[in-house]
């Protein structure tokens, strides 16, 4: 099934918690990771992406750098609705 900027998904937000130490010092921290699928539900390998993907904005924010990451866990998910590519990057208000 080929993916178009007019299929509709289902999108959430993830808040994720990295546990890390950087320079010997332990830290936390959130970053946010958008999931998205085109069933109403989510998959264990979308969840292990949502990491995944938390740990990578990590390391951008680190030159590139992943530190010493000690936990990773999803602290929440919010549902964004079910909409295009297109309404979702939208800038107007509905």
């Amino acid at each position: 099934m080929e993916q178009t900027e007019d299929a509709q998904k289902y999108y959430w937000m993830a808040s994720v918690v990295i546990s890390f130490v950087h320079e010997g010092v332990p830290m936390d921290t959130n970053v946010n990771a958008l999931l998205s699928n085109t069933k109403p539900y989510l998959t264990k390998k979308i969840l292990e992406n949502a990491q995944v993907k938390a740990q990578i904005q990590l390391a951008k924010t680190m030159d590139n750098n992943l530190p010493d990451v000690k936990h990773v866990y999803i602290q929440s998910i919010s549902f964004l609705g079910f909409m295009t590519e297109k309404e979702f990057l939208s800038e107007s208000e509905a």
